[in-house]
């Protein structure tokens, strides 16, 4: 199983921080009552309310029944169930949810100018070549689907940043990302895009080839 859930943030703008305290864990309850941001307050509340709803409507799991942890580098978990796995991206307007029966990683990036300085810092040498390469208009597009790309899966990985992003390639063949090691061997991970809206990058990265399916998440 592997399912794309996404939502828009406006379209939740009017719901009242209550409706979704009820709904998050005593920890996170605690956590952002110390928010002096309140987008990112908001962000919080919105981003595990919609997680625990989809863990409810996919496994039955209530807010009672078990509590999400995180791993060594923030990767979230539900602790206990091996067969349950989900993650999490917000950017814009956007949250993108993904659900699986193994482990997964997602990420979201609206899309704007290419930000090469980042790419020629951090980008494997042979993604800066081909960013040098293209048009400008090509080069936007393609430096976020890239990011986005990366991200999805380190977050698969569990590893976050500690895996540096110069340190494997990722290349688009017959329109699909594929992770390259500098050895040259391929990551038997696969990649699809998440075509949420045409102003954003998606990928989701997982463990198994299976095509996602893409939902919009309407209401809780």
């Amino acid at each position: 199983m592997l399912k794309i859930y996404y939502l828009k943030r406006s379209d939740f703008r009017e719901f009242p921080d209550d409706f979704f305290l009820q709904r998050v864990g005593e920890d996170t309850v605690q956590a952002v009552m110390t928010y002096r941001n309140e987008q990112v307050r908001r962000t919080k509340l919105l981003g595990e309310s919609f997680i625990r709803q989809m863990l409810f409507e996919l496994w039955g799991l209530r807010k009672p029944d078990f509590r999400i942890w995180k791993g060594e580098h923030g990767k979230p978990f539900v602790k206990g169930r091996d067969s349950v796995w989900f993650n999490l991206s917000h950017s814009g307007d956007y949250l993108v949810a993904a659900f699986s029966d193994s482990e997964v990683g997602v990420d979201v990036q609206l899309t704007a100018t290419a930000r090469m300085g980042v790419a020629r810092r951090f980008f494997h040498p042979a993604e800066i070549r081909c960013l040098e390469s293209v048009s400008e208009t090509v080069r936007d597009q393609l430096f976020f689907q890239y990011w986005s790309v990366k991200e999805s899966f380190l977050k698969y990985l569990g590893c976050g940043l500690s895996f540096p992003l110069s340190d494997f390639e990722v290349r688009f063949e017959k329109g699909l990302p594929v992770i390259f090691q500098n050895n040259g061997q391929r990551w038997p991970v696969w990649l699809f895009a998440c075509p949420v809206c045409p102003e954003y990058a998606c990928f989701v990265c997982s463990g198994v080839p299976e095509t996602p399916e893409i939902q919009q998440f309407i209401s809780f």
